[in-house]
């Protein structure tokens, strides 16, 4: 089956893509039942694109941001009018790598690809990684997807070692490649961990997500795109070797949301809202009290949420001006003095990005970014070294892009450091690039 691509060409003279979006099949089940599941999402503020599945890292760290990292990760976010590019592509490569404060890099790659086997049938693949406070290893999924209008799927990757493997299964309505789609998943992760492993550790509870996507484009004005993640409660049991009474408790949950809702006013004028919430919790029991192990739990939260209009102008030019609000922070609660742990990061912005075009396939791109920064640390291992600052932060970016209509971006650009001008004004480098195929 040929299906054509839906997409709109990557142009950024208007956020509004050029053709209209299929409408939902009118008083359909699916239909009423997906109009619930985002309006419920709108009352919950759920977020963007959020990382992928529980990576098994039952481990407890003290993670941490710097003060200009929210700052950073702004920086490096695509401009606007490259998601509407993605949103109904069959396939892309995407990406964006940046300096965080010169010590780490913000690492963005995504990776789609679709192929129909027949009328009823086609074989779709995803890959991705999104490392910012740490490193995020890189998630894989291929999916097996069957029907028409209604589809069935067998979801899943294998692995090398088969306790590493992950399976489970999907409903859709509607192509990925819709602007109008809903796919419900349920995976379970380490699926043959209890039945293949070779060592002692065993899960009590495997790893299980249940994750709901939707997609509605309403009379090309109203669009709204939700991903909601559940990671279920799972606890891996690790005896000592010598006594197996004893030993090692851990157990990790999580919840990941992402919205997005724009409002397209004209095809000059678009005004929305991202929001991002990510939560998990890690906790680590001894399994016999007279265990020399200590009892710990961490608390970590991540969150993101961003107003913005964007205003196309004579000429070709596009300006998007917003504010947001980022946090973060990371709880550890321990027996262990040494262990215990507070870090958060508040950032509240105001920002804006001038895209300017300057000849066929090229434009250059301004940022600016100005907001306060509330930074605090207390690790019981080093109390001498608690942080506690709040200070102005300002940020500039200066970069262009290079592009071929309908295919590709490609987004050289460089920040620089306002706030600490007079002594450091280079602040670091990024590259963005964007393939459709």
């Amino acid at each position: 089956m040929s299906r054509p691509r839906q997409y709109p060409a990557p142009t950024q003279r208007s956020p509004v893509p050029r053709h209209r979006p299929a409408a939902f099949v009118p008083c359909s089940v699916l239909d009423w039942g997906l109009r619930w599941a985002l309006g419920a999402a709108l009352l919950l503020a759920a977020a963007t694109p959020v990382p992928a599945q529980f990576n098994g890292d039952f481990g407890i760290h003290k993670d941490v941001l710097d003060v200009e990292n929210f700052l950073d990760w702004k920086a490096y976010q695509h401009p606007y009018p490259w998601r509407y590019a993605r949103y109904t592509a069959p396939n892309y490569i995407d990406g964006s790598v940046g300096s965080l404060s010169q010590q780490t890099f913000y690492l963005f790659e995504e990776l789609r690809l679709e192929k129909d086997l027949g009328r009823y049938g086609s074989v779709l693949y995803f890959q991705q990684e999104d490392s910012f406070f740490r490193h995020e290893p890189i998630y894989q999924e291929i999916e097996l997807r069957l029907g028409r209008g209604v589809y069935g799927s067998i979801v899943g990757f294998p692995q090398h070692d088969k306790i590493n493997g992950s399976q489970g299964f999907a409903l859709a309505y509607g192509e990925r490649t819709d602007w109008n789609t809903a796919r419900l998943t349920h995976l379970r992760q380490y699926a043959l961990f209890n039945e293949q492993g070779t060592g002692p550790q065993r899960f009590a509870r495997a790893p299980e997500l249940d994750r709901l996507e939707a997609r509605a484009f309403w009379h090309e004005r109203v669009f709204v795109q939700l991903d909601w993640r559940e990671e279920q409660p799972t606890e891996l049991i690790t005896p000592d070797a010598a006594n197996p009474t004893q030993g090692l408790r851990q157990r990790y949950a999580g919840r990941k949301l992402g919205l997005v809702l724009d409002v397209h006013w004209s095809e000059r004028l678009l005004t929305g809202i991202s929001l991002r919430r990510q939560h998990e919790r890690r906790e680590r029991d001894p399994l016999d009290a007279s265990s020399a192990i200590s009892a710990a739990r961490q608390d970590l939260e991540l969150s993101w949420s961003n107003a913005y209009a964007v205003v196309t102008l004579a000429g070709g030019s596009v300006i998007e001006a917003g504010a947001y609000h980022g946090a973060f922070r990371n709880h550890i609660a321990a027996d262990d003095v040494a262990e215990r742990f507070d870090h958060h990061l508040l950032t509240d912005a105001a920002y804006v990005l001038w895209t300017l075009p300057r000849g066929e396939g090229f434009r250059w791109l301004f940022s600016l970014q100005l907001g306060r920064a509330d930074l605090a640390t207390m690790d019981g291992a080093a109390p001498q070294d608690d942080i506690a600052e709040r200070s102005n932060q300002g940020k500039a970016g200066v970069g262009v892009v290079l592009h071929e209509a309908g295919s590709s971006f490609i987004f050289f650009n460089t920040t620089w450091d306002l706030d600490i001008f007079t002594h450091r004004q280079w602040d670091g480098g990024n590259i963005q690039l964007l393939f459709l195929f």
